[in-house]
């Protein structure tokens, strides 16, 4: 039988992101990652895994550069899936372009090319190219600013392979 991991308590600093932001959306919205159930149920008797949260006191902080720029509180959507039993409280999340500006800082903080977010990860993340371009113009490129030389290097290399397939 499997059950929800555990949702902790988030807020506009301190959210959901990663791979787990990634398999969240409203209905409305036709991006994103769909393996949903391995990244929010565990088998019962397995250890409990938790959800990857990012912002304040977290190893990848990008509230520095992005504020709160597509962070979005989705308790409703979190209800209807099974994930919390009630709206006693808000939880944020980070849209699919905020996530992967998070996913890509993970790599860059450590001076480490973000090898992960690569042309054909973005592409599957993202359908259009107007998206992609938001992606890169308001979330990626805030990020240099924050970043050690050795990180800038790395985002420098990167970014020119942003693009749409």
């Amino acid at each position: 039988m499997m059950r929800p991991i555990q949702i902790p308590e988030t807020s506009k600093d301190y959210y959901i992101s990663l791979n787990h932001a990634l398999n969240l959306r409203f209905s409305d919205e036709d991006t994103g990652d769909w393996h949903f159930e391995p990244s929010f149920f565990d088998e019962e008797g397995t250890p409990s895994r938790y959800v990857q949260i990012c912002g304040m006191g977290c190893n990848v902080n990008t509230n520095l550069t992005l504020k709160n720029l597509g962070v979005r509180e989705m308790s409703k959507v979190l209800l209807n899936q099974g994930l919390i039993s009630d709206l006693s409280h808000e939880v944020y999340v980070a849209n699919h372009f905020r996530a992967i500006a998070d996913l890509s800082m993970s790599s860059l903080n450590d001076g480490r090319y973000p090898y992960g977010i690569c042309v054909s990860f973005i592409n599957d993340m993202l359908d259009t190219e107007e998206q992609v371009k938001t992606l890169k113009h308001d979330y990626l490129l805030p990020l240099r600013s924050q970043l050690s030389q050795k990180g800038q290097e790395q985002f420098d290399k990167w970014i020119v392979t942003v693009k749409f397939q």
